[in-house]
């Protein structure tokens, strides 16, 4: 009698693990929860800028090990995961190649300082996500987790406008607990153009505006552009290549054209009672159409009295375009055959991933940026949006080095990873943030 008590209650709970997996097959249950977990823990402590948060307000030697302990945990999952299904190993390749071969080149420049070590687990992260989270059955629900935590930081970067400074270490730009409104636009883009497809149906409309609008109270420039850029050119690639007709529905256009108003309602409130706000709105435009003219005139003024790193922080209090442009001009400088190093490249702070990996690994990392490029769009064609917006991201920062955007790019990958997976299965999942 108790064994048939014991034999109902695990088929009960296989019944409710079924309900929740997105798997083609019965999943693993400790997969299933290990997943979860995991990435959850990821999610609240990185996605969401609280990690960095806690540091920078209270730093203790304490927290570097809970980081380290955090990719232990991950790539102990990952190499449980290739043990239960080595079949994964090929179809995951690229992406192996990509940031195990970063990893490696890190470790050959040595010594390594910070910023290398933070590369390696940035690439141990990006690996074993990408690792667990497809094949685990529990995707679709840790994916719509991170919408959950990308919606909220986009409300809560809406609503820091009404109190500008409150977290932001730059006056009239919102960042939340990210704290670098840049970071804050860079995690918004990878973390929504990763989650959209995910979103029910209904609600990816109004979820898409929300996070434009949550970008566009960073007030970074290059964000907005990217995720723009992202959107018409993954709309274009799918009615190109797919031949999709764009659905219509009234009840959908009635939920943006709300959600649109109610940010904008937000907006309008704070450009109207703090000046600040409206005053970085309109030095960003200003500057956005005469950065490399800026960038030009300063360097030639300069002529050689002051060194780029300080030539650029003073010329980033007026326009942090063109102070971009004199870093990553640098930096360019600064490549050679065998390459400086992680840490000497990003003090240079090329903003430019690309840049980064040339600098700091010579002709080996021109190989690996290509490699990288050829990764995020190999992945990226199961979710184009993500694809295109991960690629640009890129050209305007070199902080993969950071858990923030990397946790956000690791989901993306894996998003991708598993919407192929769908798609490929008897009866497919695949998701168009077009409709």
């Amino acid at each position: 009698m108790n064994i048939m008590a014991r034999g109902n209650r695990a088929s009960s709970a296989n019944a409710r693990l079924l309900k929740w997996s997105d798997a083609p097959d019965e999943p693993s249950a400790f997969f299933f929860f290990l997943s979860i977990g995991l990435c959850c823990v990821a999610i609240f402590l990185f996605q969401l800028g609280t990690f960095n948060h806690i540091a920078n307000s209270d730093y203790r030697p304490e927290l570097s090990i809970v980081s380290y302990a955090i990719w232990i945990a991950f790539a102990l999952a990952a190499v449980a995961q290739i043990a239960r299904r080595p079949s994964i190993l090929l179809p995951l390749s690229p992406l192996y190649f990509t940031f195990v071969a970063i990893a490696l080149l890190t470790v050959l420049h040595f010594p390594i300082d910070a910023a290398g070590k933070s590369m390696i687990v940035s690439c141990a992260m990006i690996i074993s996500i990408s690792t667990i989270l497809p094949h685990s059955g529990a995707c679709t629900l840790v994916m719509r987790i991170s919408a959950v935590a990308v919606a909220v930081t986009s409300a809560s970067l809406l609503v820091e406008m009404l109190a500008p400074g409150t977290l932001s270490s730059v006056p009239g730009r919102s960042a939340g607990l990210f704290e670098n409104p840049n970071v804050a636009g860079g995690a918004l883009v990878l973390g929504g153009t990763a989650t959209v497809p995910f979103v029910a149906r209904r609600w990816r409309g109004p979820y898409a505006v929300l996070v434009a609008f949550g970008v566009t109270a960073t007030i970074s420039r290059t964000s907005l552009l990217v995720l723009a850029g992202s959107a018409i050119a993954a709309f274009a690639a799918e009615r190109l290549f797919q031949r999709k007709k764009l659905r219509t529905d009234r009840n959908e256009l009635a939920r943006i054209i709300a959600a649109a108003g109610i940010c904008s309602i937000i907006f309008a409130i704070a450009l109207q009672h703090n000046a600040i706000v409206g005053n970085s709105f309109i030095a960003s435009a200003d500057t956005a159409l005469t950065a490399v003219s800026a960038a030009a005139e300063a360097s030639a003024a300069n002529s050689g009295k002051l060194p780029t790193s300080q030539l650029s922080d003073s010329l980033g209090k007026t326009d942090s375009g063109a102070a971009r442009l004199l870093l990553m001009g640098n930096a360019i400088h600064e490549i050679s055959l065998w390459g400086v190093g992680i840490d000497r490249a990003h003090a240079l702070a090329p903003h430019n991933q690309y840049i980064f990996f040339a600098v700091a690994f010579g002709v080996a990392g021109i190989i690996v940026a290509i490699s990288l490029i050829g990764a995020i769009g190999y992945f990226g064609r199961h979710n184009p949006v993500f694809g295109f917006a991960a690629i640009g991201i890129l050209v305007f920062t070199h902080d993969l080095t950071m858990l923030d955007l990397a946790v956000p790019f690791a989901l993306g990958c894996a998003g991708a990873i598993h919407l192929g997976s769908a798609a490929q299965s008897p009866e497919p999942r695949r998701a168009s943030i077009f409709g």
